[in-house]
C-alpha cells in the first residue's frame, strides 16, 4: 500500500496534522490505519503510530510536532482504562491544548455516549465518518 502513497496522495494539504493509534496491545489496528489513510487522501498530514506505543511517547510526538488531533482506536472493556487515562494526560497537558481528541472502534461503537463520558471531543463509527468527525472538530 506505501508504495501507492505517491500516485494516490494529491499534493494538496490542508496544514492539519493527526495522529491515529491504538490503546495498548490492541491487535485490531485496521480500522484506525484506514483513519490515517483516509485522512491523508483528504490532504491531512498523518503519523500513524498503531499499537503497544507508550502513552509517553505518544505525549511527546504531539508535543514535538504540533499535532491538532490525536485519533484513539479501542476495541475491548479492558481497553477503556487506558483511553479515559491517554485522553486526561492530554487535556490537562498546557502545550496541548489545541488538541482535539476523537475515538472510535469497537468498545465506543456499542456504548452510546461513552465517547464524551471519557472526555473525548468526538466519535466515528467508521473510517468514513472518521474523515468527517476530523473536519468538523477542526
Amino acid at each position: 500500500m506505501s508504495q501507492l502513497y505517491p500516485k494516490i496522495f494529491s499534493s494538496f494539504k490542508k496544514g492539519k496534522k493527526a495522529i491515529t493509534t491504538c490503546i495498548g496491545d490492541e491487535l485490531h489496528e485496521l480500522g484506525i490505519r484506514m483513519v490515517a489513510d483516509l485522512l491523508e487522501l483528504k490532504g491531512w498530514d498523518t503519523i500513524h503510530l498503531g499499537s503497544n506505543t507508550p502513552p509517553a511517547e505518544i505525549l511527546k510526538i504531539l508535543e514535538e510536532k504540533e499535532i491538532d488531533l490525536l485519533a484513539i482506536s479501542a476495541t475491548l472493556p479492558d481497553q477503556l482504562e487506558g483511553s479515559r487515562e491517554l485522553i486526561k494526560v492530554v487535556q490537562a497537558n498546557d502545550k496541548l491544548t489545541k488538541v482535539k481528541i476523537m475515538v472510535g472502534g469497537r468498545l465506543f461503537s456499542q456504548s452510546g455516549d461513552l465517547w464524551q463520558k471519557i472526555g473525548a471531543d468526538g466519535f466515528a463509527e467508521n473510517a468514513k465518518e472518521a474523515v468527517k468527525a476530523a473536519d468538523s472538530l477542526l
